[in-house]
């Protein structure tokens, strides 16, 4: 059939055109558990539940039974602290964390030093006998 130059084709049961089916490779990843006994389920379920409690507890600040420092603040959960007062604390910190980095390796070649200079003084003592 023609409609304006276009011609229209109908999938009828005399003119059914079949695709060529995918090619099985014959490699199954998928797990052919067939039946599973109630004892196994029961044990994946309790398994289950420890492990998302575990999730759980690890999303909290303090283990279960340790004891919270009187002190303890933490300023993130302060009202109206959002993400720009958060990018600041932690550009602080980095810039806090560089200085002292580089405090520590001043303070090590000093002490390389002065530990090369004692030894070098050792050297040149004139031993006494």
């Amino acid at each position: 059939m023609e409609v304006g130059g276009i011609s229209m084709k109908y999938n009828m049961a005399f003119n059914v055109r079949f695709d060529i089916p995918e090619r099985n490779s014959g490699v199954s990843i998928t797990e052919r558990a067939g039946y599973v006994p109630a004892k196994v389920q029961i044990e994946n379920l309790l398994n289950a539940g420890q492990r998302l409690l575990s999730y759980r507890q690890g999303l909290y600040d303090f283990e279960p039974g340790q004891e919270v420092d009187d002190d303890f603040e933490d300023p993130t959960r302060a009202p109206n602290y959002d993400l720009a007062d958060a990018s600041r604390d932690a550009q602080v910190a980095s810039e806090g964390m560089k200085r002292s980095k580089h405090k520590a390796e001043a303070e090590k070649a000093a002490r390389e030093v002065a530990d090369k200079a004692r030894s070098d003084a050792d050297a040149k003592k004139p031993e006494t006998v």
